[in-house]
């Protein structure tokens, strides 16, 4: 089914930027949160739990064998994936994400993907600290990803891109999961490319599983594109990448950055992703950081040098 790309009516904020907001229905989303903390409180009773130190959580039950809280999971389970499923059920169809412009009538984009368990205003706070320069009107687009089971959190319904099946995230990956975001992402891009905007003036962006989903769907891409910024990320599939990367984008400029005691998304996965794109032939910028599976300060200083970059050479390119 092809989603359908939504939004709200635009305001501006206090730095000026336009905003625009459009989320699926609140009660049932409230009521998925209710019920899946139920859930979780009921397990961390009962069962070891521990949290990382980021915003994507993963919470990790050791087996019970007591039959009797095993009814408790299994119904308080179904209980929230078949809300979780009705809350999907309101809008299928739909792609929610909201906006932040920095100018009249952008003439460039960035496809801002956050992390499991987060939303799509996770990383919008970032856009002024990015230090756009004022000639360039830029779009950023931060979608929702889509309400689903997560298997490694207990099957808790939150956003994500695709699923995870254990702590070896790069083990037994969710395919169907990882196409279906991958897909929604093309439709983004040609929504901006609809509404004036370049495919080569359009930057992926993503943190952990918005960072994959974010190499995944840019070097396959068909179009050329502006770049790819993958934050805290991996590569996925690595076996379809480099069977379905696209020459449209051989040349495309990506940065990638990772925690130096990532938990989540370990260093040493991060750079295996790093070499087997450099051994593609892809020119990599790659930076490390004395954090965790979170975003420092000197990163986003990186960051934004690294956007205005593309923006300068994109804008040198066409002139």
């Amino acid at each position: 089914m092809n989603s359908v790309l939504r939004r709200k009516a635009a305001r501006r904020d206090v730095a000026g930027y336009t905003i625009v907001d459009r989320d699926l229905s609140r009660t049932a989303y409230r009521g998925t949160i209710v019920l899946s903390c139920i859930f979780h409180m009921i397990m961390r009773a009962n069962n070891r739990y521990y949290r990382t130190s980021c915003g994507a959580r993963f919470d990790r039950f050791a087996a019970n064998s007591s039959f009797h809280n095993g009814m408790i999971r299994a119904l308080v389970f179904s209980i929230v994936y078949l809300l979780g499923s009705g809350v999907n059920a309101v809008d299928d169809s739909a792609v929610d994400y909201i906006e932040v412009e920095t100018g009249v009538a952008p003439e460039y984009a960035v496809i801002w993907l956050h992390g499991l368990g987060a939303d799509g205003n996770d990383f919008r706070p970032l856009v002024p600290e990015l230090a756009i320069p004022g000639q360039f009107a830029v779009r950023f687009v931060f979608p929702h990803a889509p309400y689903r089971a997560i298997t490694i959190n207990g099957g808790m319904v939150m956003r994500g891109w695709y699923d995870i099946a254990s702590t070896d995230i790069a083990g037994r990956e969710d395919a169907a999961g990882i196409e279906a975001s991958a897909a929604i992402v093309a439709q983004l891009i040609a929504e901006q490319q609809q509404r004036g905007i370049a495919s080569d003036h359009i930057i992926l962006a993503g943190f952990s599983q918005g960072g994959a989903i974010a190499l995944f769907a840019g070097v396959r891409h068909a179009q050329p594109l502006g770049g790819i910024l993958a934050l805290s990320a991996y590569m996925p599939l690595p076996g379809r990448v480099a069977a379905e990367r696209h020459l449209a984008n051989r040349d495309i400029a990506i940065f990638m950055a990772h925690g130096q005691y990532d938990p989540v998304v370990p260093l040493a996965l991060g750079e295996s992703s790093r070499d087997a794109l450099t051994n593609m032939g892809y020119r990599i910028e790659w930076q490390t950081y004395p954090m965790q599976h979170s975003v420092s300060i000197e990163e986003i200083q990186d960051i934004g040098v690294w956007i205005r970059q593309q923006l300068f050479e994109s804008l040198s390119t066409s002139q």
